[in-house]
């Protein structure tokens, strides 16, 4: 077994990087139509990928997580929700020259637009006790997630 088949959580996040607009099938307005949001945690980092169709799924690079969630109206409502608020916060984002993984503690945001990926990084406890800018990204983003757990397993 191949370590992707065992673990295919790096092929799913640079598909997740590398889609386009035209690959989503849904009515595209805003200039960012898909968001990435990574934390890094001691055992691993967390992906939750949405996009402006929302899809949306979240997984975890020591392996699980849940693909496709966006299937269900109350995750992808969260997810559209996102990924529009994410309009918001391009002005303070830089262009990503790559996207590496966050390192502990951290947060990454990766926006898609049709002009590039853009990214911002902060601490999470600086994002979870509101003292970044981009707090309310992330409780958005949070929010995408608390819908994910409440799907019957």
């Amino acid at each position: 077994m191949t370590d992707e088949a065992a673990n295919p959580y790096a092929g799913l996040r640079k598909l997740a990087l590398a889609t386009t607009r035209a690959s989503l099938q849904a009515d595209h307005s805003g200039s960012c139509y898909g968001v990435l949001m990574e934390t890094g945690y001691p055992q691993g980092v967390a992906t939750l990928v949405c996009f402006l169709s929302g899809e949306c799924s979240l997984y975890f690079s020591n392996g699980g997580g849940t693909i496709g969630a966006g299937a269900h109206g109350s995750v992808a409502e969260a997810a559209k929700s996102f990924v529009q608020a994410c309009d918001g916060f391009l002005s303070k984002m830089d262009r990503a020259a790559d996207c590496p993984l966050p390192a502990e503690g951290h947060t990454i945001f990766y926006a898609l637009t049709d002009g590039g990926t853009y990214c911002h990084s902060a601490l999470e406890l600086d994002l979870g006790h509101r003292r970044s800018e981009f707090s309310e990204l992330f409780y958005l983003g949070h929010a995408v997630i608390t819908q994910i757990r409440l799907l019957p397993s």
